[in-house]
């Protein structure tokens, strides 16, 4: 055999080899899928070809407060979580029931009616924690189905301080109070020494849910402070009073309270309330 005869074998057999062994051929390049390791099939134009799983980031739903002491979701669909520490307190021509009207997330929300006159008022109190630990955060969501008068007062929310069964008084009361134009806002009133010790520059939105926080400060002496939050903004900041009777506990209620609103019965909603040692998330 011719030396150039031999030259085209040796050539041809080395270009077959390096076409099937070599480190660099497409087949080389795809990743072979472990148990360990999860992956993503793609279309059927190249269903053969596994790529290796990319984990994306998600956003994270804000976590409950690590201080948190008590909660009332209304998902129950009664006022149950209201109980042991706390409850339904009703007077006039006003009661609070567990509805589905509206609701912040899920099903249920309570549903507080007041007709008046006469003076009426439904409460739903909490006092287990303000009886055990002096400095808290309260948290309560609102919701106004439409416009309501309140020439005198409007309490939805408030604390109070018990002596004995007999005497059991307002200390501070958030009221809704209407401007020149009938719009409504919030304002902070000492009831012990009766006047207004501040209120909000926004007004309080109808037909969507608003927020309330406030930290309260529960003092037999000048060391007592209060602090409101409406959607998160701060609104009202007094201190330098009482907050409780020097022999007197705290107790908080959100209500639907008043002796004259109009239209009436006055409707409103509360949903997902808590009670925590640091502001809930």
């Amino acid at each position: 055999m011719s030396r150039i005869v031999l030259l085209g074998v040796f050539l041809f057999a080395a270009i077959v080899l390096f076409k099937f062994s070599s480190p660099t051929s497409a087949t080389s390049l795809i990743p072979t899928p472990t148990s360990s390791q999860p992956n993503i099939l793609l279309p059927a134009a190249t269903s053969k070809v596994y790529l290796p799983f990319v984990s994306v980031p998600q956003a994270s739903a804000p976590l409950p407060s690590a201080n948190l002491l008590w909660s009332a979701s209304m998902e129950t669909g009664d006022l149950t979580q209201w109980n042991n520490g706390g409850g339904e307190f009703n007077s006039g021509n006003a009661d609070t029931v567990a509805s589905r009207d509206v609701a912040r997330g899920g099903s249920w929300s309570a549903k507080l009616v007041a007709t008046t006159p006469p003076e009426s008022g439904t409460r739903l109190f909490r006092w287990h924690e303000s009886q055990t630990y002096s400095s808290l955060y309260y948290s309560v969501w609102y919701y106004f189905p439409r416009n309501y008068s309140a020439p005198n007062y409007w309490n939805i929310f408030q604390w109070k301080s018990k002596i004995s069964e007999s005497i059991v008084d307002p200390f501070y009361v958030l009221n809704v109070g209407n401007r020149g134009d009938g719009s409504m806002y919030l304002y902070l009133y000492d009831w012990q020494r009766r006047n207004s010790v501040g209120s909000a520059s926004i007004n309080v939105p109808v037909g969507q849910w608003m927020r309330i926080e406030a930290y309260y400060k529960c003092a037999p002496d000048s060391s007592g402070a209060v602090t409101i939050w409406q959607n998160g903004t701060q609104i009202i900041n007094h201190s330098g009073r009482s907050t409780r009777y020097s022999n007197g506990d705290c107790q908080w209620s959100v209500n639907n309270y008043s002796d004259s609103l109009s239209p009436s019965p006055a409707t409103i909603y509360s949903d997902d309330a808590g009670i925590s040692q640091s502001r809930i998330p």
